[in-house]
């Protein structure tokens, strides 16, 4: 599979709603919340249900999208732009398949726009409401594409983004230059007994 292929298999440019959300703490003002994509309110997430994430920006107070008051934010390829562990049911971390040895494996090497080639788009300042979720959101493919869950049971996903702000310049070198490191966020991951 190709470094490109990766990329688009990994962060996809569609938009859902996320339910189970979870956050992270805050950075600069913003936040970023991440839950499952089909999973009820108060369900756990299931091992082949696809993320969804979403920033938002903890200074802007209107519920509805104002194109004229987001902010724009840009966030590189999975393999600098996010980083992933599970643990399984036993507490032991998991083995990675191929593709999951390429998520974060330049996490530590982003410092500025010029360390990745690939970059996205997305845009923060909606209000958030725990009733909705990452409403909006971005997709993550699932969990089981990146580990070797093999046995049912619970685990435990820590999952950290990075993403760049953009800064009004005529510098390309300074338009997203400032870098926001999101805290980890911890979510809980089950594979049901009758899964294969």
């Amino acid at each position: 599979m190709t470094r490109n292929a990766i990329i688009t298999l990994a962060l996809l440019s569609c938009f859902v709603r996320a339910f189970g959300t979870e956050l992270s703490e805050t950075n600069n003002g913003f936040f970023l919340a991440i839950g499952g994509a089909r999973s009820g309110t108060n369900e756990l997430i299931q091992y082949d249900e696809e993320l969804v994430y979403l920033p938002y920006y903890t200074l802007y107070k209107s519920k509805t999208p104002d194109p004229n008051n987001l902010i724009d934010l840009q966030y590189p390829d999975v393999e600098h732009g996010l980083k992933l562990n599970l643990l399984g049911p036993d507490g032991k971390e998991l083995p990675r398949t191929s593709i999951g040895k390429r998520i974060g494996s330049m996490w530590d090497k982003l410092h500025d726009r010029r360390n990745s080639k690939m970059w996205f788009d997305v845009s923060a300042g909606y209000s958030y409401d725990p009733s909705v979720g990452a409403d909006g959101g971005r997709l993550i493919y699932p969990m089981n594409m990146f580990f070797k869950m093999k046995d049912p049971g619970i685990y435990t996903l820590e999952i950290q983004m990075l993403m760049l702000r953009y800064t009004p310049s005529l510098d390309p070198d300074e338009q997203y230059r400032n870098l926001i490191r999101f805290s980890p966020i911890k979510i809980k991951v089950v594979k049901p007994p009758e899964a294969r």
